[in-house]
């Protein structure tokens, strides 16, 4: 079971190895996907969402935050709600992060608090933002979460990903 991707390689979705991860794969997706499953005043891709997470972070989890959502290049970006519903896409998507990880040598796990903490924060700065109905108070996972003092600038998908990829080539990820 496998899907190919803009490089031209097939991902294997039953067998993730970290040589099918290609970052030109996870820029290009990741920038065509908009978040809250396209419900949002602009279009607002994940990779943009990586690339800000990515600034408003300490130095030394900056790559991680940047990557954080890599496994949605090769699934989407599958709204929360859903993967509590069918917790083994949930899996899958963890199996890719981590192979992605693997791949690029990048320190995750020592920064997972941080990081999902700062996905919280960015999680209410983009409901405040992006959302036609910022007023709905009822987020109970950003209920009492502090929203970045950060404007969103919604970049158009080819901004997005040449974005991605300048931040990551900054913060020495290549292939």
């Amino acid at each position: 079971m496998w899907i190919q991707t803009i490089s031209g390689r097939q991902f294997n979705l039953s067998n993730i190895e970290p040589e099918a991860i290609c970052l030109e794969d996870i820029a290009h997706s990741l920038s065509n996907i908009c978040r809250f499953n396209g419900h949002t005043k602009s279009f607002y891709s994940v990779a943009e969402h990586c690339v800000v997470m990515s600034h408003l972070v300490p130095a030394d989890a900056q790559a991680g935050a940047l990557m954080h959502d890599a496994g949605e290049a090769y699934i989407g970006d599958i709204s929360t709600p859903l993967k509590n519903l069918a917790p083994a896409l949930g899996d899958i998507e963890n199996r890719i992060l981590e192979a992605v990880l693997q791949k690029y040598g990048i320190e995750y796990a020592r920064h997972r608090g941080l990081l999902k903490e700062a996905d919280l924060r960015m999680l209410e700065t983009e409901r405040l933002q992006l959302m036609a109905n910022p007023k709905i108070e009822n987020w109970e996972c950003t209920r009492h979460i502090e929203a970045f003092d950060v404007g969103l600038p919604s970049w158009t998908p080819y901004q997005a990903k040449t974005e991605f990829l300048n931040r990551a080539y900054a913060l020495c990820i290549t292939d």
